[in-house]
């Protein structure tokens, strides 16, 4: 009779006690079954935390720009003097600033985003080793340790021995796989942190601290022409409807997944042409491209001031839109006898294209765009019989574009260290069908700009021009490099 025998009467071995837990102790340091299982609620945060900072990029944009506009043209009217030069020196400073807030949040939304995925690959893995185990007969405990299910006969030892290892091996397996599960999640709250810290340092000293809704709000400077000025500008209403964007590519993730290996690589490439744009000064083509890479699909916002102030074919698109409708105006006041009245206008959206030849800059950001004008015009009779009627006008541009990649085009982009990277329409579509980046529309409505005066009636009204405001540097995203043209996004 065997030793086992001997110590077994009834001629039976319980199933065995010398599970991998017992050799090598429980998971130490390791999340326990439980844990992984509920893993999902960190990995929503993460879905949810990345919407957060895409939205929050957005606002944080749309208060600098708004904050600048104001600097610009308070109310509508002109700013001048050393008070006018300084704050919008301050301003331009700030929104740069802000701005690199903004590319930093949308960098936070990037790893959020991807995080979620990884971690969510992370948890199934562990899970399905966790479940070849119990499928092995095996039972799994919260502390991962892991036991067998069977029971042997003293005749069996041999295969309790053989079982034994296995158990062994089954833990050391879901050992590993919990393992990368917590080493992922630390190494993802570990870049968010960081990069939170980073982004606390960033916002001016002269901004306030976050509001309700998540956005900064810049300090107001008094000392603009309308401080203590109650009278408010004729209410001007909002654009008509966006007219319906181009197809562009298929939906959103619609490639298989087994097909997307090439489109992972280029999206390598394409985070360097980014780099590349910013480097030659293309900072909005730079911005547009790494937002459409941030994969959220959000709306972006842009200010038509600076595309006007950098295109001179924009601000004469808005200049004869605007005299149009107030040539049209004044004559229905001369027919009908309304004058003093203010009347409300809305033109409808025209198509003009930015070309290389343009802006490189605005070229790459946006190539074709929908432009309109809206504002209120108030005409006042002739002071004498047979004269010019004079005429008030408020009036501010919109812009509205979707950002896709349709065409058959490419472009080369200088990359330190390579041959250049080039790019082509169908292969940045691609990372929007294989669910890397997303197609989003661009829209923004510009400042209140004001006139007043004589209506010529052989000449169009000398209307106020963007203002041009440009340091020269990442803190102006409005200034661009000249250079070679060559194709760009076609878009809009």
């Amino acid at each position: 009779m065997s030793a086992v025998q001997s110590s077994d009467p009834a001629g039976m071995l319980r199933k065995p006690t010398i599970t991998p837990g017992a050799a090598s102790g429980p998971g130490v340091g390791l999340p326990t079954r439980s844990k992984i299982e509920d893993w999902t609620d960190a990995i929503n945060d993460l879905s949810r935390f990345a919407a957060v900072y895409g939205a929050s990029a957005n606002k944080l944009e749309i208060a600098a720009d708004a904050h600048v506009q104001q600097l610009s043209a308070p109310g509508g009217t002109d700013w001048e003097g050393p008070a006018a030069d300084q704050a919008r020196e301050t301003g331009y400073a700030d929104r740069g600033v802000v701005w690199q807030a903004a590319d930093l949040m949308r960098a936070m939304q990037k790893v959020a985003n991807q995080g979620a995925g990884t971690l969510s690959q992370a948890r199934e893995l562990a899970l399905d080793a966790i479940a070849q185990a119990e499928a092995d007969d095996f039972k799994v405990s919260d502390d991962l340790t892991v036991t067998d299910l069977r029971r042997y006969t003293s005749q069996q030892l041999g295969m309790y021995e053989a079982r034994k290892t296995k158990a062994e091996q089954h833990h050391s397996y879901i050992a590993m796989r919990a393992g990368t599960l917590a080493s992922e999640d630390a190494k993802i709250g570990g870049e968010l942190h960081a990069a939170a810290i980073s982004l606390d340092g960033m916002i001016p000293q002269n901004w306030d601290t976050p509001n309700g809704n998540g956005a900064i709000q810049a300090v107001d400077y008094k000392q603009s022409p309308h401080s203590g000025d109650t009278n408010e500008s004729p209410k001007i209403p909002g654009p008509k409807p966006a007219p319906p964007p181009d197809s562009g590519q298929a939906p959103h993730g619609s490639q298989p997944w087994y097909s997307r290996g090439d489109d992972v690589l280029f999206e390598k490439l394409a985070e360097n042409a980014a780099d590349a744009a910013e480097a030659q000064g293309w900072t909005h083509a730079a911005r547009n491209l790494r937002h459409y890479l941030g994969n959220s699909g959000d709306d972006l916002t842009v200010n038509p001031d600076e595309i006007m102030r950098d295109v001179p074919q924009i601000q004469q698109t808005t200049d004869d839109l605007v005299n149009s409708e107030v040539q049209r105006i004044a004559a229905e006041a001369a027919t009908t006898g309304n004058y003093g009245n203010p009347v409300q206008f809305q033109t409808d959206w025209t198509g003009p294209y930015i070309g290389p030849e343009d802006s490189k800059d605005w070229f790459y950001a946006m190539g074709g765009i929908q432009q309109s004008v809206s504002g209120v015009v108030t005409v006042h009779p002739p002071a004498v019989p047979g004269g010019e009627p004079t005429v008030t006008v408020d009036y501010q541009t919109h812009v509205f574009d979707r950002y896709n990649w349709d065409g058959n085009k490419t472009t080369t982009f200088d990359v330190p260290g390579t041959d250049g990277v080039t790019i082509s329409d169908k292969r940045m579509g691609a990372l929007h069908t294989a669910g890397l980046a997303q197609e989003y529309n661009i829209s923004g409505s510009g400042s209140v700009f004001h006139y007043e005066g004589a209506l010529p009636s052989n000449a169009p009204l000398d209307l106020p021009s963007a203002p041009d405001n440009r340091d020269g540097t990442r803190t102006d995203p409005g200034r661009y490099s000249p250079g070679d043209y060559g194709p760009g996004r076609d878009a809009g």
